[in-house]
Order: structure tokens, then C-alpha cells, then sequence
């Protein structure tokens, strides 16, 4: 690839953003435009690529590999440089290429194959998302409606030749999200960059996958602590929430989320002969549950750090309460990804005491963009166990 075809390359990219972010906004007739003008870019750049391929093979023996990296224009699937090599790449040139003419908002889009190498970072170690419901938009903000839990009357008794009266209808309520945006720094020292492409590649990724795993988790759990707290302190607390608050309507798919605390005194429950509530589910052994009356319900633990007991008094009186979600979440929280992930770079930004040019580091500044909704408050409940 040549100069010219590099700064090509760079308005193309420049050009797709726009495009893009026309389309999100609604802009239809400026997004026309855009795509006239990236048509004749994409023209362009392939008319030079042809001129190049020509000049060499006049000015070089052999037949040379001028595939450019995986993502660029006239890039061949498999010929190309892969994924890891090519993302390695352009964190060392600061994505550059990728970011000349986007705004300061935009940065380098993460590649589908890096992104997804992200989530499955992700949701290795313990991710609240597989726990509540999760929606996919391309649009900033909507609307999304559901069907709410409304009291059916049943069909009317007709007699012959008499008028059909009118039935219930289906209620709805409307779940308003507005994509938030999320975002933090990573600061690396100058020779970390001169490393292998998998050590900066894996670097940035791992990163990239723990905080987007940390920040849902706690967008999740504010959003459920938004649901006024019960008190409870005993296991028929926990039974008349199951049987009574949420009823048959959510019993088959609840579970008892709690923490290492609450694991801890769950463990201690017995029945009148001295045998264990909590077990292991015999067709999965890492599953536990717990034998609350007739019935049994999973129980998922998160980590005290992830989701923390309080603690008031000390010595004798202190009391601790430790946080319960009882109910099914898939029903009560939704997530709605934008599933977008971007980097900008600096070499000159401070973070916090550190200044990157002073330090010879680069920051890499990731973020994301994601809105967490309740979706049905009456599908589950926060309680905390004073113990």
C-alpha cells in the first residue's frame, strides 16, 4: 500500500463514520450523500490499487502479496494480515488510520473478531448479564413496550342472537432507555507497545473485557437496588416471598441470588432431621439449591466484593444485613446494548497522577455504551437478611 492509497484508506474510514452516524441519527439524506461520496472514494481507491499492483510488478520481480490488513478496502479474507497482528498494529500507530476525521466521540470501532474475543473475557468470570434480559439496539434511545400482568375477566356468557360484548383488552406499559455512555483509561508503558502483537493485543482485550464485565455488573445492581429493600430474617421469610409476593406467575423460572455471606448462611439451614437445605442439584453438581417447602430453587452466588454486606454497631450489637434477589430477573432487568466498543489514544494526556508524556506511556481510553431498565418490578425482590 502507498501513501496515496493510505490517505484513501483513512477517508474512507473518516467518510463510513459519518455515514454512520447519520443513518443512527435519523439523517437519511445526508446519509445518501455520504454513500455517493464514499462510493467514488472506494472508486478511487481501487483505481490506485490497480496502478500500484501495475508499478510494482514492472519495478519488482516475483509476484508480490499486496493484500492489505483484514478490514481494508480490497483485503482478501484469509490473505490478509489476522486479526491479532492487524489490532497490534494499529494500537501501536495509535489507530490513527482509523480515527483521522472521526469525531472525539468516535475513535477506533473495535473489530467484530476482537470484540468478540472481549465478551467471551467477559463472561468467563462472573457476569451479571446472563442473569437479566438483554436487548440489542442500533439507536441511542427508544422506546420498548411490554405486556404488563393485567387481571383477565374471561369471555361472556352469550345467548342466542344476543350482541358479543367487549372484552379486556391487553394492557402495555412503555420501558423508555437512553444509551449511557461508559468509559475509563488504560496506561502503558512505550515498551509494553514494542511487545509481541499477542501480549499487546491480549493486554488491551483483557481489559477491555474485565471493565465492560465490571461496569454492567454495577449498572445492574443499581438498578435492582432501586426496588425498595424488604427486611428479612428467617427462611420463612424467603418462603412467603417465593409462594406469596411473586406468586405462581414467577416460581418455575426464581432463583435466590445472594453473596458469599448469604451462601454462608444458607449453609447453615437444616430440616427437623438435622439434614442440609442446601444441596447440590444432582444432574449439575456445581449448581446448588435450596429446599424451600415443596419446592427447590437454584441459587446463584455473587462475590461479597461484586455485591457487599453491610455492617452497623460493632462488638455484641453489631448487626450485618446481606443483600437478596429473589425472583427472575430475565423478567425484572433488561440491558440494552449498543454493542459498540471504541479506543482513542494519547501520548500526552494526564490520568490521575500519571502524565503520559513526563512517563514516556500511552493511555488507551476504552468505552462502551449500554442502558440498564426495569423492566417488571413485581418479577422479583430485593431483601436484606439482617443477621
Amino acid at each position: 500500500m502507498n501513501k496515496k492509497m493510505r490517505e484513501l484508506f483513512t477517508k474512507i474510514q473518516a467518510k463510513t463514520a459519518e455515514m454512520r452516524k447519520a443513518l443512527d441519527d435519523k439523517e437519511l439524506e445526508k446519509a445518501k450523500e455520504l454513500g455517493e461520496e464514499l462510493k467514488k472514494l472506494n472508486e478511487e481507491y481501487e483505481l490506485e490499487k490497480t496502478l500500484f499492483t501495475t508499478e510494482k510488478k514492472s519495478n519488482a520481480p516475483g509476484t508480490a502479496d499486496l493484500n492489505g490488513p483484514a478490514g481494508e478496502p480490497g483485503g482478501e479474507p484469509g490473505k490478509g494480515k489476522d486479526s491479532t497482528k492487524a489490532f497490534a498494529a494499529a494500537a501501536r500507530n495509535h489507530f490513527k488510520a482509523m480515527s483521522e476525521g472521526v469525531n472525539a466521540d468516535g475513535g477506533y470501532t473495535v473489530p467484530q473478531d476482537i470484540q468478540t474475543k472481549i465478551e467471551r473475557l467477559r463472561d468467563a468470570k462472573v457476569s451479571h448479564r446472563s442473569l437479566v434480559r438483554v436487548k440489542n439496539t442500533k439507536t441511542n434511545k427508544g422506546q420498548f413496550p411490554i405486556k404488563t400482568r393485567a387481571q383477565q375477566t374471561g369471555f361472556s356468557l352469550i345467548g342466542e342472537g344476543a350482541a358479543i360484548g367487549t372484552t379486556a383488552t391487553p394492557q402495555f406499559s412503555i420501558i423508555n432507555y437512553t444509551i449511557k455512555k461508559y468509559g475509563g483509561i488504560l496506561p502503558v508503558t512505550n515498551e509494553l507497545l514494542e511487545d509481541t502483537d499477542e501480549n499487546i493485543t491480549g493486554i488491551i482485550t483483557e481489559w477491555l473485557g474485565d471493565e465492560a464485565r465490571v461496569t454492567e455488573n454495577k449498572a445492574i445492581l443499581a438498578a435492582i437496588g432501586t426496588q425498595t429493600a424488604e427486611s428479612i430474617s428467617t427462611l420463612a421469610d424467603i418462603k412467603r416471598i417465593l409462594n406469596v409476593t411473586l406468586g405462581s406467575a414467577f416460581i418455575p423460572t426464581s432463583s435466590i441470588i445472594t453473596n458469599d455471606d448469604g451462601l454462608n448462611w444458607l449453609d447453615t439451614l437444616e430440616d427437623a432431621d438435622h439434614r442440609p437445605l442446601l444441596n447440590p442439584d444432582p444432574t449439575a453438581p456445581k449448581q446448588l439449591r435450596l429446599s424451600v417447602g415443596a419446592r427447590t430453587v437454584p441459587i446463584v452466588v455473587i462475590p461479597n466484593a461484586d455485591m457487599a454486606s453491610t455492617t452497623s454497631g460493632s462488638g455484641q450489637s453489631a448487626t450485618t444485613q446481606i443483600p437478596f434477589i429473589i425472583g427472575d430477573l430475565n423478567e425484572g432487568i433488561v440491558l440494552f446494548d449498543r454493542k459498540r466498543i471504541t479506543i482513542a489514544v494519547s501520548k500526552e494526556a494526564t490520568v490521575g497522577a500519571l502524565n503520559l508524556y513526563e512517563m514516556d506511556m500511552t493511555g488507551f481510553r476504552g468505552i462502551e455504551r449500554f442502558d440498564v431498565q426495569k423492566r417488571d418490578a413485581g418479577a422479583f425482590v430485593y431483601a436484606k437478611l439482617t443477621v
